[in-house]
């Protein structure tokens, strides 16, 4: 069965060779007791080793049932141990966080047994050595004896060919010695047993077989008992590996037995993973803060098209101005001014114009666009005011007077209708809603209230809320439980307002009739406010309803919507152009009366007009400003024109001022549409205008040279009945887009020919990035990730070093478990498994800590800075959430099994019988 033949093995020690075993020939049976005696240091345990598998021999050849073990490779060295060979060591080598049942089932955990099998084999083992009533104990808890019967047991539950027992009896007392002898004896009836020994005694007393060896040479072969050589049956090297099963059981046990520098080592390793921790989730915080920010800075940042834009000139000198950042040269440069000339270039909000943000509406770039009227806008809209709060004076039906502004600095800015009643735009995501319901039909209002859920006085009394005798004052709480007298929402909610077209609410009064400047009879059309009675209040106009209260949220960046009444888009698109369209605004321009001035001395009036205007338009040619001369064509016209209000009054103005104001408030057009999206200051534009003026004068067509005057001095004076068009894009990053997509319009590339347009068509706008601050918001966000990834990154190299230094000091305490596994079989990648597991466990410990941990600071974190950047409601910054501690945990792993595979692969490669021989 055994064959042995030439055995040779060398050590090199200091430089110089040691021969353990010499030239050593041996042949054992399938069954026989043989003991190998011989002095310490003789080559007894190194030829164990050898037949084993355990150790490699210089020259020789041992073989097993014919098979060579200088042929086999190392799966089948590993079967070969585990198929084959059973070890009864000195030391017994049992794994002390097993119980002895575990311990042994270690010795079938690399085989491809079920672990019912392996239960009912592991017990019938520890029957046969008669230890079935410990099975549940630790090593610790047993005595040599059983311990020794439990490596014993733990041999042959494998049905080994051949039992190796290294001094078996060498720790054990006289009466623990035989029992041990007496089982060796009874296994060796079945399989090869081959003791090494000292006693002389007990060899003589069980051995079949005596070798004695001296200087590893084999000084004599004694055959006490004559052992039959039977023909071995040839056993199947089965491939071996230690189930996952047991491996991570090992790993458990090691962990737990170990659990306080396990614990401390994941803390440690922790902190890593709190830095990797807050950047993901600061990251994913200020995202979702970033995009939430987005969507309502899309309504707070619209891209806003004035009537009007001023147009900057370039400057000749621009190439003088000092442009180099940090120069080294000794001198300063006076900083010039490069854009203090411009010009007003007017824009005409087309109907083609309009078309195309439908078309990007459809496109989705656009989410909404809304015509400001401006703020001098008067919508005839009514009310019923209560009686006092003294009870003096009686309310009744009146005029609101939504010219009124309620303040607010960014809509101001912005070119935004912020009147007391303005049309509603923007997002309304971004408001709650404090009663009611939202607004859908064009007679519904909404009442917007500030972050307070208040509204000034001044405007709750324009609105109707308070008679117009009421004083501040008077809404004191007597009672001090409150600041003020508050008004319910029950009160606010339905509360009724009538609006009139400017057809029912101006009646027509009379015709006064007055003689201009050529002596031509002017009719002067003047007209009354309607008496708002109770009759004609029911009668006529259009009823609207306060449907419902709204508020900004926390969360919204910024408020664009004023306190104020607002009205739905639909009901201006309705009633605007029909007041365009009455009667009091077509007629309008007819009360501007061409007038002799005051130190008119002789001469064709409107030829002295077009002369003095002409003398303006000439000097402005020879000048090098780009700066349309407004003011001096005003002095002209206000000398030249007299204004007779449309409301009947008995006098005039002198000036302009009053008639643009009073042509905004009802809604006039005044402009030629000839006129429409030219620039006066450019090219010959102003020169023709007046040259066709002076042309209709001569040719006697008056009507038309006055409609011609007027619509040049509205012009000239940015005259616009629609003040803005305000764009809402459907978040910050399309409005980059936005832009190119306007930018696109007016280069006329539309692939759509019902979009062609021509020069004066064009509309220009002038956008600056106002997410800037967003922007830097990002960078630091950014730079606050960076310093937590640098941190993290220290983090992890520490605790990967930790992890290896863990491993590797497992790797020391535990080399004589790693010897034992390799004895009974085991892959070296067994134990790199095992060491592996253990390695990602700690990591998954390090990453739920720093989970729990990251998690936990997150809420003192988020508090300290809504509480430090209110103003900013930022919310959740620092939003860790449960996938985040799964990344962690993820990392912890990876960490923990890229830290422990140095050591674990070094851990495999160690020889297993330096492993067995470590103290």
């Amino acid at each position: 069965m055994l064959t042995i033949t030439h055995l040779k093995k060398e050590y090199a020690i200091e430089k110089k060779t040691f021969c353990a075993l010499n030239d050593l020939n041996l042949n054992f049976p399938k069954v026989q007791f043989a003991a190998v005696l011989g002095p310490s240091g003789c080559g007894k345990t190194t030829l164990l080793n050898c037949i084993g598998g355990l150790d490699s021999f210089t020259s020789g050849d041992i073989q097993i049932d014919g098979k060579s073990l200088l042929t086999m490779s190392e799966e089948e060295h590993n079967s070969y141990r585990n198929n084959y060979i059973g070890f009864v060591f000195q030391n017994y080598y049992l794994i002390p966080q097993l119980t002895v049942l575990e311990n042994i089932k270690v010795a079938l955990a690399v085989r491809d047994y079920s672990q019912k099998e392996i239960d009912r084999l592991c017990k019938e083992a520890l029957k046969r050595v008669g230890l079935e009533d410990i099975a549940n104990k630790k090593p610790n808890q047993i005595s040599g004896g059983q311990a020794q019967r439990v490596a014993i047991a733990r041999c042959l539950v494998t049905n080994p060919s051949i039992i190796l027992a290294d001094e078996p009896t060498g720790a054990l007392d006289s009466e623990n010695s035989l029992l041990v002898m007496n089982l060796l004896k009874e296994l060796s009836k079945k399989c090869l047993v081959i003791v090494v020994t000292h006693n002389e005694e007990l060899a003589h007393d069980y051995a079949d077989r005596i070798i004695r060896l001296k200087d590893g040479s084999l000084i004599s072969d004694e055959e006490l008992i004559h052992t039959e050589n039977k023909e071995s049956s040839k056993r199947e090297l089965k491939r071996s590996h230690l189930s996952f099963s047991m491996t991570s059981k090992l790993a458990r046990r090691n962990l737990l037995s170990r659990k306080g520098k396990t614990i401390l080592t994941g803390i440690a390793n922790s902190f890593g993973m709190i830095g990797i921790g807050f950047f993901l989730a600061i990251n994913l915080g200020f995202s979702t803060y970033s995009q939430n920010l987005s969507k309502a800075s899309a309504s707070t940042l619209p891209v806003v098209v004035t009537a009007y834009n001023r147009v900057s000139q370039t400057d000749k000198f621009n190439d003088k101005n000092a442009s180099e950042e940090y120069p080294d040269a000794k001198e300063i440069y006076p900083a010039v001014d490069l854009n203090t000339e411009y010009s007003y270039s007017h824009n005409y909000f087309s109907p083609k114009y309009l078309s195309y943000l439908d078309q990007l509406k459809e496109e989705k770039i656009v989410r909404d666009y809304t015509l400001n009227y401006g703020h001098n806008y008067s919508f005839n809209l009514t009310t019923e005011y209560p009686t006092s709060l003294d009870g003096e004076h009686e309310g009744g039906i009146g005029k609101v007077q939504t010219t009124i502004t309620s303040y607010n600095s960014y809509a101001y800015q912005a070119s935004l209708p912020y009147n007391i009643f303005h049309v509603l735009y923007g997002d309304l995501e971004q408001y709650d809603l404090l009663a009611g319901s939202m607004p859908t039909e064009k007679t519904d209002l909404v009442l917007v209230v500030d972050k307070y859920n208040a509204i000034s006085f001044d405007i709750l009394q324009a609105l109707g809320f308070y008679n117009s005798y009421d004083q501040e004052v008077e809404v004191q709480d007597k009672t001090l439980k409150t600041k003020v007298k508050p008004i319910q929402f029950t009160d606010i909610i339905n509360r009724e307002y009538k609006i009139f077209s400017n057809d029912e609410y101006f009646i027509d009064y009379d015709t006064i009739d007055v003689a201009d400047a050529n002596g031509i009879t002017r009719n002067i059309f003047r007209y009354q406010e309607a008496s708002l009675t109770q009759e004609f209040y029911q009668q006529h106009g259009t009823s609207l309803k306060i449907k419902g209260i709204i508020r900004s949220k926390r969360s919204s960046p910024l408020s664009i919507l004023s306190p104020a009444l607002c009205y739905m888009p639909s009901l201006q698109e309705e009633l605007m152009p029909e007041n365009e369209q009455s009667k009091v605004a077509q007629n309008i321009y007819k009360n501007l009366v061409f007038a002799k001035p005051d130190d008119y001395s002789s001469g064709v009036v409107l030829n002295n007009f077009v002369a003095e205007i002409q003398a303006v338009i000439d000097e402005y040619k020879n000048s090098k400003t780009s700066v349309l001369p407004t003011s001096q064509f005003n002095e002209v016209f206000e000398r030249y024109f007299r204004y007779y209000p449309y409301v009947a009054k008995n006098y005039f103005y002198i000036g302009f001022n009053t008639f643009l104001n009073d042509c905004k408030r009802i809604g006039a057009n005044l402009i030629d549409e000839k006129l429409l999206g030219l620039n006066l200051a450019k090219g010959t534009i102003l020169q023709e205008t007046i040259d066709e003026i002076q042309e209709l004068g001569i040719n006697g067509e008056f009507d038309k040279a006055y409609q011609k005057m007027i619509s040049l001095i509205a012009y000239a004076n940015a005259y616009a009945t629609i003040t803005s068009l305000v764009i809402f894009p459907v978040d910050l990053q399309t409005r980059p887009l936005l832009l190119a997509k306007l930018d696109e319009y007016n280069k006329n590339e539309n692939k759509d020919e019902s979009l062609a347009l021509n020069e004066k068509e064009q509309v220009n706008y002038v956008a600056q990035d106002e997410s800037t601050l967003l922007v830097q918001i990002g960078e630091l966000i950014s730079l606050i990730s960076l310093i937590l990834i640098l941190f993290a990154i220290v983090s992890l190299t520490v605790s990967s070093s930790m992890t290896a230094l863990l491993t590797s000091n497992n790797v020391l305490e535990r080399k004589k478990e790693i010897g034992l596994l390799r004895s009974l079989g085991s892959r070296k990648r067994d134990v790199i498994k095992l060491f592996e597991i253990e390695a990602v466990v700690v990591g998954v410990i390090s990453g739920v800590i720093g989970s729990l941990i990251t998690f936990g600071l997150s809420f003192p974190v988020n508090a300290f800075i809504n509480y430090y950047f209110s103003r900013y409601h930022v919310g959740t910054i620092c939003d860790f959430t449960f996938y985040h501690g799964l990344i962690l945990v993820g990392i912890g792993m990876l960490v923990g099994f890229i830290a422990a595979l140095l050591p674990a692969v070094k851990a495999s490669k160690q020889n297993p019988v330096d492993s067995l021989r470590s103290e």
